[in-house]
């Protein structure tokens, strides 16, 4: 029953919501678009969550009523609502969908879909007349999902590029039992990814499909060479050869365990017989071993082959990447010669800056260094100016007996070193006076 089913939402318990929803549409939208418009969407939304949760990807008019029946009742707007899916591209008839594949792949791969009793009827779309849409249609967007899924199923099971790429129909459908339930699936699957050019279908000599894929480096696929069916040969060899050295192991252990068994019974003659037996099939085994060998080795190296080709293509890369770099960025090796020239030239006209500075440095030193020979040339000036009848002095008694300096007229302190207007006497000279007048001394000089 549709009412103990997974998919159905939530509001399906609610009996005036449901009631809404299983009404008829109005014949007039305008009267109320937005009423109509999302009892549309419920029901189209419910149709594909149902067919996605039930993993079908067909859809049979006649029988999606029973669907969503509930209390007796069916859902009165079902057709305008497949007819709006019909007309959004959301459901296609399999004609419609198989357009643009050829004949001749459509004709081997769908013989299953195809010997359906189906009617492919569609309804008069014509206004806001919509017809009763009839037969089997397909969710384009289930299909879709799962073209994806087997497309996704095939590039996990590919170790090597160049070998992995083309499969046998059978063992495809097996590794897509969890995406396909069955055949239909992957042949609608298959179709889908024919019409975007992701796979071909074909035949082999012996009457077998094959289905190759496009490669990851390559958006669309390519067709089949002879080389590719002489991989698929060698695998099927090493498959069958495999098969074939298991059984002969097996059939090796028998006869061992029954010429054990003969012995216990005491008869001999059968327990050589079965040995006998186990050496004829190691020699069989032997050779099948050697067989397999040999197209392990040869599959091998075609593989190895692809890894090598990966290997120089990423060289050549390398290099013209390497070219493209050095000719946009101009480095040849008289470019490179003549910017270490240039960088050489500037250190060196750098150094003679640096020198030139620290010379000058020097220089302005040096004229501290000359300030005694200043103080001894004030000293003489000194004395040249001082009265012959006068003693000579020491530079530093000179500094202590210059000539006094007139009192302020408004009172100030006498100067130092002079006669006091008062008592006629000397007034001492303190050695900090005597430092001022040196250094007044000096400054005169220079200024001279």
């Amino acid at each position: 029953m549709a009412t103990d089913a997974d998919y159905l939402p939530e509001c399906w318990k609610d009996d005036e919501r449901m009631n809404f929803l299983f009404s008829a549409f109005p014949d007039n939208r305008d009267l109320n678009p937005h009423h109509w418009d999302s009892k549309l969407q419920f029901w189209a939304d419910l149709v594909v969550h149902s067919s996605r949760s039930l993993d079908e990807v067909c859809l049979d008019c006649s029988a999606l009523p029973q669907r969503f029946k509930r209390g007796g009742k069916t859902p009165l707007g079902l057709p305008v609502v497949l007819s709006e899916m019909i007309r959004q591209g959301k459901i296609q008839k399999l004609s419609e969908f198989q357009s643009g594949v050829d004949a001749g792949w459509v004709s081997w791969g769908f013989d299953l879909v195809v010997k359906r009793p189906l009617r492919w009827t569609f309804g008069t779309l014509t206004g806001r007349n919509y017809g009763n849409p009839e037969g089997i249609y397909l969710l384009v967007d289930l299909v879709k999902e799962k073209a994806e899924a087997v497309m996704m199923t095939h590039e996990t099971s590919v170790e090597f590029e160049s070998t992995d790429h083309v499969v046998e129909y059978r063992c495809l459908l097996e590794q897509c039992r969890h995406c396909c339930k069955d055949q239909d699936t992957l042949d609608l699957a298959l179709l889908h990814l024919r019409k975007h050019r992701k796979v071909c279908i074909f035949q082999s000599d012996q009457g077998e499909k094959l289905v190759k894929f496009a490669s990851s480096a390559h958006k669309t696929v390519s067709p089949v060479t002879d080389v590719e069916v002489g991989i698929l040969r060698l695998k099927k060899t090493e498959a069958s050869l495999m098969q074939q050295v298991d059984k002969l192991q097996s059939d090796s252990d028998r006869c061992r365990t029954d010429a054990k068994a003969y012995l216990q019974k005491g008869l001999k003659n059968a327990a050589k017989n079965a040995l006998r037996r186990k050496q004829h099939i190691q020699k069989i085994m032997e050779k099948r071993e050697g067989s397999l060998e040999t197209v392990h080795g040869l599959l091998r190296r075609i593989q190895e082959a692809e890894s090598d080709k990966m290997v120089i293509d990423a060289y050549r890369a390398g290099v013209s990447a390497f070219k493209q770099t050095v000719d946009k960025a101009g480095l040849t090796p008289e470019a490179v010669d003549e910017t270490m020239l240039d960088v050489q030239q500037v250190i060196e006209t750098s150094n003679e800056i640096s020198d030139s500075i620290a010379g000058g440095q020097a220089d302005m030193s040096g004229l501290d260094l000359d300030m005694s020979g200043l103080e001894e040339e004030l000293a003489g000036l000194l004395a040249e100016e001082t009265p012959s009848v006068a003693p000579a002095l020491t530079p530093s008694e000179v500094e202590l007996k210059l000539p006094s300096v007139p009192a302020s007229p408004v009172g100030g302190a006498v100067a130092a070193g002079g006669t006091s207007p008062v008592t006629g006497g000397t007034t001492p000279v303190s050695p900090h006076q005597a430092a001022g007048r040196s250094d007044t001394a000096r400054r005169l000089l220079l200024t001279e």
